[in-house]
């Protein structure tokens, strides 16, 4: 529980304000923008889950380093990290028009199944790195989700710390050069074996 009322009622005041612009499908003041997600980056790294419902309420802001910064504070596991998101990260993770928001909540979503080991998951990760046609950004994300619900190592590299040279990637075929497939195919051989058949 956060213990400084003052601080606490600040950061609503913000996010009710920048909610507030939501209404007007443009931000006026680029101040308070500014501080809206400074505020989302306080209410994640102090663990304020008192404003949990203010910060769910911009998951569907019209700008999408609003939306990107709630989905992130809402899912991922150095952040408020609720379970109860899950769902609603994997619907943002398909239906989102913008790739950085999208590849944000496919992120969370494998970050708030981290170590589970689900197959159905890792195989729906697998599919999506196979997808030529996806963003950089989310296949990065694929790929990172891959090691992180599976919980197995990866030999090669840790995507996030070298991600921008797949996010960066100008066709599919350079960031497919950039994959070790190996490493990602003893996963999938190990938790989903069927789907290397085909």
């Amino acid at each position: 529980m956060f213990n400084d009322d003052i601080v606490l009622e600040q950061l609503k005041n913000v996010l009710v304000k920048i909610k507030l612009e939501f209404l007007n499908y443009e931000v006026q003041d680029d101040e308070l923008f500014q501080q809206a997600l400074d505020a989302l980056a306080l209410i994640g790294e102090k663990k304020i889950y008192e404003l949990k419902e203010e910060v769910y309420q911009l998951v569907n802001f019209w700008e999408p380093i609003i939306r990107g910064e709630a989905v992130a504070t809402l899912g991922y596991k150095n952040r408020l990290y609720l379970q109860g998101f899950r769902d609603e990260a994997y619907k943002i993770w398909k239906n989102d028009p913008d790739e950085t928001v999208r590849g944000i909540a496919l992120g969370a979503w494998t970050d708030l199944l981290r170590n589970t080991k689900n197959k159905h998951v890792i195989k729906e990760l697998y599919s999506t790195l196979k997808n030529n046609n996806e963003t950089g950004y989310v296949r990065l994300a694929a790929l990172s989700g891959i090691f992180l619900v599976s919980n197995e190592p990866s030999d090669s590299y840790d995507t996030w710390i070298i991600g921008s040279k797949y996010i960066d990637s100008e066709t599919p075929e350079e960031f497919n050069s950039l994959v070790d497939w190996e490493d990602v195919h003893k996963v999938i051989r190990k938790y989903a074996p069927e789907i290397m058949q085909h």
